[in-house]
Formats: C-alpha cells, sequence, structure tokens
C-alpha cells in the first residue's frame, strides 16, 4: 500500500524486483497522481514489464564504449600538504593572513 508515500524512488534496482501485486500497486501510485523517482540502474529494471517502459520513458542498453580522458589543470594543483601559507579549520583550507 503506497498511499501514505508522496512519491516512489527505485534507488539503483536490477532485474525483476515486485511481485505481480507490487506490480499492480506500483502501476496504481503514479496514475494516481503519486511522484516516482526511478535513481541509476532503475532504468535496468522490470525490462519484462512494459509499463514500467513507459513510467521510465527510456531503457538501458549498455554503457557506451571505454573512451580514455584528459584533463587539464586550470590553476594551481592540489596538495594534500598545505603549504606554510595555508591553514585548515574544520577540514577547509584558508590562505594565512
Amino acid at each position: 500500500m503506497l498511499d501514505g508515500y508522496a512519491a516512489v524512488v527505485p534507488l539503483s534496482t536490477s532485474g525483476d524486483v515486485p511481485t505481480p501485486a507490487g506490480r499492480a500497486r506500483l502501476a496504481r501510485h503514479p496514475d494516481a497522481g503519486g511522484g516516482f523517482a526511478g535513481v541509476h540502474a532503475a532504468a535496468r529494471t522490470e525490462y519484462g514489464w512494459p509499463y514500467h517502459g513507459t513510467l521510465l520513458g527510456a531503457r538501458f542498453t549498455r554503457h557506451p564504449a571505454y573512451r580514455p580522458g584528459q584533463r587539464e589543470a586550470a590553476g594551481p594543483i592540489y596538495s594534500p600538504r598545505p603549504s606554510s601559507d595555508v591553514s585548515a579549520v574544520n577540514g577547509l583550507l584558508h590562505p594565512s593572513e
């Protein structure tokens, strides 16, 4: 019973999760105005249930091919050890005055 909840949030689910009765309850919730916010792998869930694909609006098919990346530093590189002109207070770095 989802009546007491504003939204259902599947958080990184995959595979077949709800039972047939759970599917019926889940379908009634957004159809009655309840919220639904699938997070990350929720698009890999319930491939055999057409309603879920329609609810999501898309399906996960695969990760893209690996592409090596590069990074460029636009400023000074962070050093794990602050220099003598920087002090740490509560985990935050502050320039010394």
